[in-house]
């Protein structure tokens, strides 16, 4: 079984893999990027504009990855370029910077936002709602279809009640 953060990268894995070829995929949750603060949001953050202001450092992914690349469509379709950029490996990276205030703000997921929020950080998310979901598609590979375990698990995440409202706690939306 393979799940990825996006579209895309379901595509290339099933291009590239043979047990892949040929498998189906079902989107079982999305996920969608927002702009949140260091905690107590020292920086007065409260619109994506605020990022070019002399002073704020601003974390985004790296343009190849999910994040980045949803990122960097919502500022270059809203022409912002930010005063101080660090880019960041991952998700996880620009998460921590947020979390430890070595950025002003940073573009996380709201699944991350969630997890800073219950380590008790006081953040400010700022929605993007003219953004598109970030969509995570599953495929169960050529040898999980005739594994019983493997198949009873993609149905379980793809269609009970349970996983739905465990992956709703942490921020997802279910498809």
């Amino acid at each position: 079984m393979l799940i990825t953060a996006d579209a895309p990268t379901m595509s290339g894995a099933i291009e590239k893999t043979e047990e892949l070829k040929g498998v189906s995929t079902e989107v079982i949750a999305t996920n969608a990027l927002v702009l949140a603060t260091a905690h107590g949001n020292p920086a007065d953050i409260s619109a994506l504009d605020d990022l070019t202001r002399q002073g704020v450092i601003t974390a985004l992914c790296a343009a190849e990855v999910p994040c980045g690349k949803l990122a960097h469509q919502e500022l270059k379709g809203k022409n912002i370029v930010p005063a101080t950029v660090t880019e960041e490996a991952n998700v996880t990276d620009v998460s921590t910077k947020v979390a430890t205030g070595e950025a002003d703000a940073g573009f996380i997921y709201t699944t991350d936002a969630a997890s800073i929020k219950m380590q008790g950080q006081d953040i400010t998310v700022l929605e993007l709602p003219a953004l598109e979901r970030n969509a995570y598609p599953l495929a169960v590979t050529k040898s999980g279809s005739v594994n019983d375990a493997a198949k009873s698990f993609a149905d379980w995440l793809a269609h009970s009640d349970e996983a739905s409202v465990i992956m709703t706690d942490y921020g997802f939306t279910t498809a």
